[in-house]
């Protein structure tokens, strides 16, 4: 168990957060075991909501500590050094978005509404990968018809996932006819390109489940840089390489190179369809056919100890 910080009260703070103090002493002080079951049974799970929210509100500190430099106030370099000296328990990846919601009003709004932090991290990596290619002088995403292309992405693209994650809305469901009209007041607001994609991810967020929304922020990332994407895949098609070559002394086999997305794709299937052949098969390995015993998802290919090869 970590040891207990006990914080010292001060009557510099502000009256909320010493209310805070009081409160979260008095919680403490409380017996749960005294409680009835239902009672202790909602209360925790009011208590585990409020962490929740308490880490959004202290995220909203952290970034303010970094974007008015107040960690230079402690003689500390960097907002992410200073929080690290707290002993907080917030890490790097929380800390990082911390400074990122300084960026993102609307998401860091959302945030304090309740927006997963994983799903809050996702949607401030997405744009902070599209920044530096939005609202760009000669007004083009990815040397396309920047305003085209961005109505396309935010209206078509982000109504059909969600459509996708409701299993499919048929045209006249009023779900339908408020998103579009919602994601349409979206792309056309007098914003930056920028701001609107954050509305439009933001939005996607709330429909879509935590499990779909990394698959869809990808594919409309990917639909605002089709060029960018083809450069990437040629790339890859022009560094591909692929090494098989038996260990010395004949202890197993060293695997190594860079495939491209055809012959990925490509291997994965093949490995996956071997994988789930009959057990009496030659080449079904007693490893491969205790896993599937075990009922875990054959998707993933694993080595000999079991262990995943890549995400």
């Amino acid at each position: 168990m970590g040891q207990v910080t006990h914080l010292p009260r001060s009557s510099s703070l502000s009256a909320p957060m010493r209310l805070l103090q009081e409160a979260v002493e008095a919680v403490r002080e409380q017996s749960a075991v005294e409680l009835p079951g239902p009672q202790a049974l909602l209360e925790c799970s009011v208590l585990l909501a409020e962490l929740d929210r308490l880490k959004a509100v202290a995220l909203a500190r952290v970034a303010d500590v970094d974007k008015r430099g107040l960690h230079d106030l402690d003689d500390v370099a960097t907002a992410a050094s200073w929080v690290a000296q707290q002993e907080s328990g917030l890490d790097r990846r929380e800390v990082g978005l911390a400074r990122r919601l300084g960026r993102f009003a609307v998401l860091a709004e959302k945030v304090a509404d309740g927006l997963a932090l994983d799903d809050a991290t996702r949607i401030a990596a997405a744009l902070t990968r599209l920044r530096p290619l939005v609202d760009r002088p000669d007004a083009t995403i990815d040397g396309q018809p920047g305003e085209q292309v961005l109505h396309a992405v935010i209206v078509d693209g982000a109504l059909s996932l969600i459509g996708q994650a409701h299993g499919g809305l048929p045209d006249e469901h009023p779900l339908v006819g408020r998103l579009m009209a919602e994601l349409r007041a979206i792309a056309s607001r007098p914003e930056s390109q920028l701001q609107r994609l954050e509305r439009a991810f933001v939005l996607l967020a709330v429909h879509v489940g935590p499990g779909q929304l990394p698959g869809a922020l990808g594919l409309l990332v990917d639909a605002l840089l089709p060029l960018q994407l083809e450069d990437n895949a040629d790339r890859a098609h022009r560094d591909r390489g692929f090494t098989l070559a038996r260990k010395h002394g004949g202890a197993g086999w060293t695997v190594s190179g860079d495939l491209d997305d055809e012959c990925g794709e490509l291997l994965h299937v093949v490995l996956t369809a071997q994988r789930a052949t009959d057990p009496d098969a030659p080449l079904d390995t007693a490893s491969w056919a205790a896993h599937r015993a075990t009922g875990l998802d054959t998707d993933d290919i694993r080595d000999l100890t079991g262990t995943a090869d890549a995400p």
